[in-house]
């Protein structure tokens, strides 16, 4: 789920760039990007690990 959520931000913010949105999620991309590397496909599907990063 982290990646999808990391793709949706991204896809939000390339609509509707919002400078203050993008700051606060600084912290939340950080983190998420951490998890992601961290998984082998445990929780993540391959591709939403991939394109959560390139989200990152």
């Amino acid at each position: 789920m982290t990646g999808s959520t990391s793709i949706l931000a991204e896809h939000l913010l390339s609509l509707h760039p919002d400078p203050a949105l993008a700051e606060a999620l600084g912290e939340f991309a950080t983190s998420a990007a951490r998890w992601l590397l961290a998984q082998d496909g445990r929780t993540e599907a391959p591709w939403a690990i991939r394109e959560g990063l390139r989200a990152d």
